[in-house]
């Protein structure tokens, strides 16, 4: 993790956006992409991830796409898009160290 923050670092600052967290908002099956389906309880963080769109909810097409998944994006942290990218590196390494493996919307830890 902190080899690839220093990498991140070295780079431009580039544009404004937000860190986000995709949420459960029922307790369901929500689609694992490295593995079929898992359960989530409403609150449970299924993707982390950064952008520089505007609004964010364009990234997924916008609202009617979230309805659809059960998914809602809570902005979690707002900066230049190097702050956001590392951002989201300490919250996916977080989580695999918190469970074991990423949250089932992360292919990678990107």
């Amino acid at each position: 993790m902190n080899s690839e923050i220093a990498g991140i670092e070295k780079r431009p600052d580039g544009p404004p956006g937000v860190q986000y967290s995709l949420r459960a908002t029922k307790d369901g099956f929500y689609p694992d992409i490295r593995n079929g389906m898992v359960f989530l309880r409403a609150g449970e963080v299924w993707k982390y991830g950064e952008t520089t769109m505007y609004p964010p909810e364009k990234r997924y097409g916008g609202q009617q796409w979230f309805k659809d998944m059960n998914l809602e994006m809570y902005k979690d942290y707002y900066g230049n898009q190097k702050q956001i990218k590392i951002a989201e590196k300490h919250k996916l390494y977080k989580y695999f160290l918190t469970y074991g493996h990423l949250p089932p919307g992360n292919a990678i830890f990107r």
